[in-house]
């Protein structure tokens, strides 16, 4: 017998901090098995402070699966991690426009939303 299929969910948690941020950005971007990224685009576009772990978790990502070597130092995501990464980057976004939307309830309308 097989072992059942983590949910995404499951598979987000998981996941260490370097290697969801690795994946928020590829989501953003929405990278797949088609357009890939350079590993230098990836370090650019993340924190100075990610460094060398950056390169740890691609190495992870890519022993669990969720990304390949497209090329040298070009990486793309399996459909998993495609769905993974969407997932991250759409939680990601959700939070952050919740936030937003009510610092602007508190300033324009003067409204405080119920926690």
């Amino acid at each position: 017998m097989s072992d059942p299929i983590p949910s995404i969910n499951e598979i987000i948690t998981s996941l260490d901090k370097y290697e969801r941020r690795v994946l928020r950005f590829l989501g953003k971007e929405h990278i797949s098995n088609n357009k890939n990224v350079r590993l230098e685009t990836i370090k650019k576009n993340l924190p100075n402070r990610y460094g060398k772990n950056v390169d740890n978790a691609l190495k992870s990502l890519k022993s669990k699966g969720y990304v390949y070597n497209y090329r040298h130092k070009n990486y793309g995501l399996s459909p998993l991690g495609k769905k993974v990464a969407e997932k991250i980057y759409d939680d990601f976004m959700k939070d952050r426009h919740a936030d937003l939307n009510r610092i602007l309830m508190v300033q324009i309308y003067g409204i405080r939303p119920r926690s």
